[in-house]
């Protein structure tokens, strides 16, 4: 059996941020909010991380690729110099 806990939000509410469980008579109209609780781990999705760090890649390999395009041209045009 899941217990899911809440936080009171009713400012006028005794218990104001009081926690309670589903169906507790004291806060029966009060607003509320799910808790989390220490023990649950709230971890990042990767993918979430994933998205930035493909862009960031994608843009270095970019800037690599001009900038050898760059020089190899500097270089081809200085060849026809000597």
């Amino acid at each position: 059996m899941e217990v899911t806990y809440f936080t009171c939000l009713n400012d006028e509410c005794y218990r104001y941020r009081g926690v309670f469980v589903e169906g507790d008579a004291e806060h029966t109209n009060c607003e509320r909010a799910p808790l989390s609780l220490e023990r649950e781990e709230q971890r990042p999705s990767w993918l979430a991380m994933a998205a930035p760090v493909a862009v960031a890649a994608g843009l270095a390999a970019a800037a690599t690729v001009a900038v050898r395009a760059v020089r190899a041209r500097r270089d081809r045009g200085s060849e026809g110099d000597q």
